[in-house]
């Protein structure tokens, strides 16, 4: 049936059903002229198609809105999941308790704290064999081992030292491409900043998992 033929259908279905209101009211309600029998009918269909509208509408809204919701939290779930992989050496020494309030930590950055989104799923907490513990444990040592620590402020000192300079000269300078040469060295200076930051968090963390997967593994042997 398409949309012409609906219509049709509809008009019809309506047409039949005013007419038979319209005999049930001018023959039980005596104040009523055929006339205004049918007005009335009219009236009443009207309200009637009125209310269940908008019960449909409502009905349908309301289910698109919790398959949205079933989706997010799907999609937000993942999401956890991936978070508690990369960061399984984090939870191996945790207790239940501090898992669960992490998880939690966790869940409501990543939802928001939407209220709407149902609450988290139940995650076992990741364990490790003492195999698997020892062959991580040499991967992670092997990246430590590859990685060098930084004083973060006298490496910040000699990248200011080397790039502050070179900004206050553009700055003094009446270069036509003046703009440009500022926003390239600032720029130069904190992609280097960043990058002494970078190398500093990593070398913490990985001294940090290698800890992490000794006390584990000395739980475990």
């Amino acid at each position: 049936m398409n949309k012409q033929e609906q219509i049709d259908f509809n008009n019809g279905v309506r047409a039949v059903l005013t007419d038979l209101l319209t005999r049930q009211i001018a023959s039980t309600e005596s104040n009523h002229t055929p006339i205004s029998a049918r007005d009335e009918a009219d009236r009443r269909l009207k309200v009637l198609f009125e209310a269940n509208t908008a019960k449909v509408i409502a009905q349908r809204e309301a289910e698109a809105k919790a398959l949205e919701l079933r989706e997010l939290h799907k999609e937000f779930d993942l999401e956890l999941q991936e978070v508690m992989r990369n960061r399984l050496i984090d939870f191996l020494n945790m207790t239940d308790k501090e898992f669960n309030q992490e998880l939690d930590s966790i869940w409501s950055a990543i939802t928001d704290d939407n209220q709407d989104i149902k609450p988290r799923k139940q995650h076992g907490q990741p364990k490790l064999t003492e195999a698997q513990t020892i062959e991580l444990l040499a991967q992670v040592s092997q990246k430590l081992a590859n990685t060098h620590d930084v004083d973060l402020v006298s490496r910040t000192e000699e990248i200011k030292a080397l790039y502050q300079p070179q900004i206050d000269s553009i700055k003094a300078s009446n270069a036509p491409n003046k703009p440009l040469l500022l926003s390239q060295r600032k720029l130069h200076m904190q992609q280097a900043l960043e990058s002494i930051e970078y190398q500093k968090a990593t070398y913490v963390n990985l001294k940090q998992d290698k800890q992490n997967l000794m006390l584990y593994l000395s739980k475990i042997a």
